[in-house]
């Protein structure tokens, strides 16, 4: 069994941790996801942070091309006709629990809204390597456009 810790969504907060072993059924409650436990205390958690608003598909696509993460013709592409762009898709080919890469694939190719705070964007920005500052920035820079 290993332990795992359950966060709040919205906030980033860890609420809990658990011990599971990472098949039996277990699914965190609405508003919470499950990951591996970093050993930061429950009452050490820092404040929460401001919830960043959902952006669309255009500025998620504008704001990954301007952070130089995709190309622009990528970003004209996922846009006009839906093509993931090859950044993406290579991070999403590249997750290892089958259930989580369809969740991230079905987001990134069929999503009008995303949501920073999403369990696929979690998954996603993990596979693309990214922290969460990383993650911010893309949210705050699509938000403005």
């Amino acid at each position: 069994m290993a332990r795992y810790q359950i966060i709040e969504t919205a906030t980033g907060r860890k609420r809990n941790v658990v011990e599971w072993d990472g098949k039996a059924a277990f699914t965190p409650q609405h508003g919470q996801r499950i990951e591996p436990d970093d050993g930061t205390p429950v009452s050490e958690m820092p404040a929460p942070l401001a919830v960043l608003p959902a952006i669309s598909d255009r500025q998620f696509a504008q704001a990954l091309a301007d952070l130089g993460v995709i190309a622009r013709a990528e970003a004209l592409a996922f846009v006009k006709r839906g093509e993931v762009p090859a950044p993406l898709q290579a991070a999403i080919d590249a997750i290892p629990d089958a259930d989580a890469r369809f969740a991230a694939e079905m987001q990134v190719s069929g999503a009008t809204l995303f949501e920073r705070t999403h369990p696929s964007t979690l998954v996603l920005a993990q596979a693309l390597g990214w922290s969460e500052a990383q993650t911010d920035e893309l949210w705050r820079r699509g938000a403005g456009l």
